[in-house]
C-alpha cells in the first residue's frame, strides 16, 4: 500500500506563497547543482524487452522473483476477468505468472474469494514450486478459515501453479504479509503488520503493530511477535543482516512502547529494528521527518550492514516528497543519509543488491524522464547506487498516464527485471489492455569495468605469512583495489587498499603481502573499484597454513571429541550452536597434547561450532554429534 499522509492547507496565505517561491528557487538551484553530475555517471544499461500482463479492470505487480530456470515469477493483483487473467474469484485475486527469460508466458493462476485479495511477495522452493504470501478478506473459494476483517494469507504452490496447501494467519482485525525469506531448515520467516490481538496474534500494543512470524514448511506456526507503540506501525520490508539476524523497516505515528525518539503522534516518520530469530528486540531506529512525514518501504543488506529506501518529504510542494535512503551500520550506528529527486513525488518501492556490492532502487519519479521529456505523470525509476549513496547510474521509463515500479530482481548474469504498473499506452509503454496493467521490464547486464583481470592467486610464503598476487591489463579510471579476508566467508573485512600502477603497460602486476593469516584456512578476494564508484568482486582464493591442530572423531556417535592442540593447557575450549548461543561442555586436559570434550548436558544432535583460541589466535571448526 503506497500510504503518505498529507499536510493540510494553513493560513496567512500571502508570506506561505512567498516563502514557498523562495524555497522554490532555492531548490531549483539545489536540483540544478545535483543534476549536473547526475548525466556524468555510467550509462544505464538497455532494455531488453518489455511486456504489459493485464485485462480491462486494474492489475498490480507487487513482486517479481528470479527462478531456477533462469525465468521470472512476478506477483501481484488482478481485478479483470478477461485479457491475460482467467480465474478470478471476486473482487481482486492473488495473480501469479509465470515468464521465461525472454519475457514469454509459460503459466497463470488467479488465486482468492469473492473478497479481496493482495499478494505482496514469493519464495522459490528446492523442488521448482512456491510461496506466495499476502493479504486476504475472503472466507470462500481458495480461502478458509479467515480469523475477521483481514488475514495474512501464505499457499504453497507447486511449478504448474497448482495449490499444496494455503493457510490463513491473523485475529479479528487486519492482518496481512508483506516480506519472506526460507530457512536453512526449511521454516519460513515473514514480516508484515496486524492490529489484532486475539487469534493468531498476542502481545498487540494499541493499533497495528509490526508483525514477525515464523512457520514450517506445512504452515504451522512456530512463533510470533509484535513490535510498536500504541499508535500505527507499518511494515513493509524485512532482511536478514549479514551477522544473521532480522532487520524489518516501515513507518510509524508511535511515541511509546517499542518506538523511541517520535516527538509527535501527528506525523510519520521511518522505523527500524532489529530482531534475533527468537524475536529479542536488538536495537530499533526512528527516523524524524523534516518537513511532514517520511517512511520506508524496503531493506537490503550490505557488507556490515543494511540500507533503507522510502521518502522524504520535501519543502516546495505540500505533497512532494523525495527518495530517500539511509544506512547503518551492523549495530544500528547511521552511517549516512541522502535524498534523490526534483521537485515533486519521487519514491524508493524496493531496494535490491547488487552481485558487485551496488544496490538497485526501484520506485517512481514526476521528473523529466532520461530522455528530457516531460511526460507529465509518474513514471518507473530505476537506479543504481554506490555504498557511499553515490549514484552510478539511473533510468526513467514510462508513458503519460503513470507508472509506478514495485521490485526488482537481479539474475545471475547482472541482468535486471523490474516490475510494477503501468496505465500508459504510449512513450515506453505498449500493449496496455485497460486502466492499469503489470509492466514488466528487463534490463541489460552491466557495462562492463574499464579493467580486465588476468589473474589473481594466493599462496603461502611461509608459516606465518600469505603472498597475494594479481595481474590486469586495460585500466582505464580504476580509482583502486581492496583486498577482503575472511576466515569463515561470513564475517568478511578489509585486509587493504591498493592504488593503481600509472604506468604505461599492456600489464600490470600487484603485489601484497598477509603479515597475519588465520590459523589454519584463511580467504582472500580481490574488489576493483572504478573512478564511478562501479565495483567487481572476484571469486575467493583459499590458503591453509599448517598447524598441529585437529579433531577427531567427526561425525561423533559417543558425544565426545579428541582435540589435539599446541598447547592443550592454555587453550580456551568453547562450543556454539548455529544460532550463536554458547553450549556447555566438559574438558579433560592432558598434558600429552591432547583434550578430550564432552557435552555437560543433553542437547540436540546436529552441527554445532567448535571454537578455540591459543595464543590470541581464534580458530573455529564445525563438528556434528550424531
Amino acid at each position: 500500500m503506497n500510504y503518505k499522509p498529507t499536510m493540510s492547507a494553513m493560513g496567512n496565505s500571502g508570506s506561505t506563497c512567498a516563502a514557498t517561491l523562495f524555497l522554490f528557487f532555492v531548490k531549483l538551484f539545489y536540483v540544478f547543482i545535483l543534476l549536473v553530475p547526475l548525466f556524468a555517471h555510467a550509462q544505464p544499461p538497455n532494455v531488453l524487452w518489455k511486456k504489459t500482463l493485464g485485462g480491462t479492470a486494474d492489475e498490480s505487480g507487487r513482486a517479481v522473483i528470479r527462478t531456477l530456470d533462469g525465468g521470472s515469477l512476478v506477483v501481484g493483483g488482478a481485478n479483470s476477468n478477461n485479457g491475460d487473467v482467467t480465474g478470478v474469484h471476486g473482487l481482486s485475486d492473488f495473480w501469479v505468472v509465470k515468464l521465461d527469460a525472454n519475457g514469454n508466458v509459460g503459466w497463470q493462476k488467479a488465486y482468492g474469494g469473492t473478497g479481496y485479495e493482495s499478494a505482496s511477495g514469493a519464495l522459490e522452493t528446492t523442488d521448482g514450486g512456491f510461496y506466495i504470501f499476502g493479504s486476504t478478506m475472503s472466507n470462500d473459494g481458495d480461502v478458509t478459515a479467515n480469523h475477521g476483517s483481514s488475514d495474512a494469507w501464505i499457499l504453497r504452490i507447486n511449478s504448474s501453479g497448482a495449490i499444496i496447501w494455503q493457510k490463513t494467519y491473523g485475529g479479528s482485525g487486519s492482518d496481512g504479509v508483506t516480506t519472506g525469506w526460507a530457512l536453512a531448515d526449511g521454516n519460513l520467516v515473514l514480516s508484515g503488520s496486524t492490529s489484532s490481538n486475539d487469534g493468531d496474534v498476542s502481545g498487540n500494543h494499541g493499533d497495528a503493530d509490526f508483525w514477525f512470524l515464523i512457520i514450517d514448511e506445512v504452515g504451522a506456526l512456530i512463533m510470533q511477535k509484535c513490535y510498536g507503540g500504541t499508535s500505527m506501525d507499518l511494515s513493509a520490508g524485512m532482511t536478514f543482516s549479514p551477522d544473521g539476524n532480522v532487520v524489518m523497516t516501515g513507518t510509524t505515528y508511535s511515541t511509546d512502547g517499542d518506538v523511541t525518539g517520535n516527538p509527535s503522534p501527528w506525523f510519520a516518520g521511518s522505523w527500524t529494528i532489529k530482531i534475533n530469530l527468537v524475536g529479542i528486540l536488538l536495537w530499533e531506529r526512528f527516523e524524524k521527518p523534516e518537513f511532514w512525514a517520511q517512511g520506508a518501504f524496503s531493506v537490503a543488506s550490505t557488507k556490515n550492514g543494511v540500507v533503507i529506501a522510502g521518502y522524504k518529504s520535501n519543502s516546495v510542494y505540500p505533497d512532494g516528497a523525495d527518495l530517500w535512503l539511509v544506512r547503518y551500520d551492523e549495530d544500528g550506528n547511521k552511517l549516512w543519509d541522502k535524498r534523490y529527486g526534483g521537485f515533486a513525488a519521487d519514491d524508493a518501492y524496493r531496494i535490491v543488491p547488487m552481485i558487485d556490492g551496488g544496490l538497485i532502487v526501484v520506485g517512481e519519479t514526476w521528473e523529466t524522464g532520461s530522455d528530457g521529456v516531460s511526460r507529465g505523470w509518474s513514471n518507473f525509476w530505476v537506479l543504481k547506487i554506490g555504498l557511499p549513496g553515490n549514484i552510478i547510474w539511473q533510468k526513467i521509463m514510462g508513458g503519460t498516464a503513470g507508472e509506478e515500479a514495485w521490485c526488482a530482481a537481479v539474475n545471475p548474469d547482472g541482468s535486471i527485471v523490474v516490475v510494477g504498473n503501468a496505465a500508459s499506452n504510449d512513450g515506453d509503454v505498449s500493449g496496455n489492455h485497460g486502466l492499469y496493467d503489470i509492466w514488466v521490464v528487463k534490463l541489460d547486464v552491466d557495462p562492463a569495468l574499464p579493467v580486465s583481470l588476468i589473474s589473481f592467486s594466493a599462496q603461502p610464503r611461509d608459516h606465518n605469512s600469505v603472498e597475494l598476487r594479481w595481474v590486469t591489463a586495460n585500466e582505464v579510471d580504476n580509482a583502486y583495489f581492496e583486498i577482503e579476508k575472511s576466515k569463515d566467508l561470513k564475517d568478511i573485512g578489509p585486509l587493504t587498499r591498493v592504488s593503481p600502477d600509472e604506468q604505461l603497460a599492456a600489464t600490470h602486476t600487484y603485489y601484497y603481502v598477509d603479515e597475519i593469516p588465520f590459523h589454519g584456512t584463511s580467504y582472500y578476494r580481490l574488489k576493483q573499484v572504478d573512478i564511478d564508484g562501479k565495483t567487481t568482486t572476484y571469486p575467493w582464493r583459499a590458503v591453509i597454513l599448517s598447524g598441529d591442530y585437529s579433531v577427531y572423531p567427526n561425525p561423533s556417535t559417543a558425544g565426545s571429541f579428541h582435540l589435539r592442540l599446541d598447547e592443550p593447557a592454555n587453550a580456551v575450549i568453547q562450543l556454539y550452536d548455529l544460532y550463536g548461543r554458547q553450549v556447555p561442555i566438559q574438558t579433560s586436559r592432558r598434558e600429552t597434547g591432547f583434550v578430550e570434550l564432552k557435552l555437560a548436558e543433553k542437547s540436540s544432535p546436529g552441527a554445532y561450532v567448535l571454537q578455540v583460541t591459543e595464543r590470541g589466535h581464534v580458530r573455529e571448526h564445525r563438528v556434528i554429534f550424531d
